[in-house]
């Protein structure tokens, strides 16, 4: 395998992870690919440019189990309703607002 700086981004371990526990092929469909040679091609340094790629996995892999809404979702739109200014709107949203200020997955405040 060659050794690719995208190789050392956070969406690539989370293909890779992906890829040892479920299949590439499975992975792949999860992805939105009709086979699994582009996510081989990825895994193995052979692929073009992976911008899109990597949003692609970003957004459909990188998930985690939301303790409010008992859903898997996307960690970037965790990241968002973390940053989010309360809604005091809507009831519902803010209780939601309120248990991502106490999450495990809620992102790192940086100093």
């Amino acid at each position: 395998m060659s050794d690719l700086p995208y190789m050392q981004e956070r969406w690539f371990e989370v293909l890779k992870t992906a890829c040892a526990e479920r299949g590439v092929t499975t992975v792949a469909a999860e992805l939105g690919f009709s086979n699994h040679t582009g996510t081989s091609r990825v895994l193995s340094g052979r692929y073009g440019n992976t911008e899109r790629f990597a949003a692609r996995v970003l957004a459909r892999l990188d998930t985690v189990n939301c303790p409010h809404t008992g859903a898997n979702e996307a960690r970037a739109l965790c990241h968002a309703q973390f940053a989010a200014e309360p809604p005091t709107h809507n009831p519902y949203r803010l209780a939601h607002w309120h248990a991502c200020r106490r999450c495990a997955h809620r992102p790192e405040i940086e100093s």
